[in-house]
């Protein structure tokens, strides 16, 4: 994935996910703390987390969370930058 998809994928992050998840290591508060959303960070820090899993959870639906209709590019590009937060490699 590349620097811009990445780019990309945190304007749309910041604007579907940003009131429940935090999507950036320095944002400190979420609107919704209530849903206990994980933050990105922690959801890639997992073990089993890379780009196939990421691609394959953003086709499914995930009960409290709302299904925002992101078009594939767009999802591809929030993956982008998910990744991108699990630094060097």
């Amino acid at each position: 994935a590349s620097v811009e998809s990445a780019a990309k994928g945190l304007t749309i992050a910041e604007k579907w996910c940003a009131e429940c998840h935090r999507v950036k290591p320095e944002q400190r508060a979420v609107a919704r703390p209530d849903m206990h959303a994980p933050a990105f960070a922690d959801i890639v820090a997992r073990p089993e987390v890379n780009q196939g899993y990421l691609a394959r959870f953003m086709e499914v639906q995930h009960l409290p969370m709302t299904t925002f209709r992101l078009y594939s590019d767009e999802k591809a590009d929030v993956v982008a930058y998910m990744l991108s937060l699990k630094g060097p490699r």
